[in-house]
């Protein structure tokens, strides 16, 4: 708690409860979240912040650089700490996998990442439309 506070302190931003939440909530998570994943934190942590605030304080928290933000293709904004920003997206697409050949697919990926010492955090198979 004394580093974030010593982290708000240093961008210049007086120490307050919305702040001090908002970036307790990032520290306990490894995934980036957009703003709406952070309020409904809060919320399960019985943390009673607006909405509005938690825009408005995450914006600040960006703008003062103690979060970082990125926004892939059409997807919400997500807010991480500015060193664990670094995480790449790697989007494929393929055609007309089935189940089984998805699985063989997603080994082969495991493999090659491995080979290279890439972390495959999370894996997403969206079916087309």
């Amino acid at each position: 708690m004394l580093e974030l506070q010593q982290k708000i302190k240093q961008a210049g931003l007086r120490v307050t409860h919305p702040r001090m939440a908002v970036l307790s909530i990032l520290a306990q998570q490894s995934d980036d979240l957009t703003v709406k994943q952070i309020y409904q934190q809060l919320n399960l942590q019985q943390q009673q912040l607006s909405l509005a605030t938690v825009y408005r304080v995450v914006s600040d928290l960006v703008v003062a650089g103690l979060l970082a933000s990125y926004q892939f293709h059409r997807a919400e904004t997500k807010f991480n700490f500015p060193n664990l920003s670094k995480i790449q997206l790697l989007q494929i697409r393929c055609s007309d996998l089935t189940t089984q050949k998805q699985t063989q697919f997603l080994q082969s990926l495991k493999v090659l990442f491995n080979q290279y010492q890439v972390d495959l955090m999370q894996v997403e198979i969206k079916e087309s439309a």
